[in-house]
């Protein structure tokens, strides 16, 4: 499964008086860069202060970001901004004279995309976002079903195995396979970031 972010919530994004918008970005958003920030061992009161900024700056420049139509060009938009408010918290804290955690040289990794640090950025967004998505279909299908899907498409386990471990038919564990994907294809209409 592509992982997403809605175009249509990035359009809606830029109403600033578009809370319901807002609450939807934020809601996924503000916890995945605290969280990835905090696993680059960023310190707590250091990663809410970035992550403030990197959302101020989301609100402030939505409006100039213009999707090229690729997959993952906002989670890359959104990568540069997060370069862009470490470098500067970063020089803020030298001059200063604060120490902490180089977030020079975190921005700097994080800047490469091609490095570790920016891996570990893609798969922890991806796996936000597609959290976000099966939150979202959740409540239609007994559990069973979502570790059947889970199982198979995510874990890409073989159908016996999953079926063997849940005590469902090979079968039926497709059909939940199925039925969970239409149901995400569902929620992410319009979904194609």
């Amino acid at each position: 499964m592509r992982n997403v972010t809605s175009v249509s919530l990035l359009y809606r994004i830029r109403n600033q008086s578009d809370t319901d918008a807002w609450d939807e970005f934020a809601e996924l958003y503000y916890a995945l860069v605290h969280r990835w920030l905090r696993g680059q061992g960023v310190q707590p009161q250091d990663a809410d202060d970035i992550v403030q900024e990197v959302m101020a700056y989301v609100s402030r420049e939505i409006g100039s970001f213009d999707h090229n139509g690729r997959t993952g060009a906002f989670r890359h938009w959104l990568r540069q901004v997060m370069v862009n408010r470490l470098r500067e918290f970063w020089k803020a804290r030298r001059r200063k004279g604060g120490g902490g955690t180089d977030l020079g040289d975190l921005s700097d990794q994080l800047a490469d995309g091609r490095s570790g640090v920016s891996r570990v950025w893609r798969a922890e967004h991806d796996r936000s976002v597609l959290e976000h998505l099966m939150s979202a279909v959740s409540g239609r299908f007994q559990e069973q079903s979502l570790h059947a899907f889970r199982g198979l498409a995510l874990e890409q386990r073989p159908a016996e195995e999953v079926a063997a471990e849940l005590g469902m038919s090979v079968g039926a564990v497709r059909v939940a396979q199925c039925r969970v994907l239409q149901a995400l294809r569902e929620v992410s209409d319009g979904w194609i970031d």
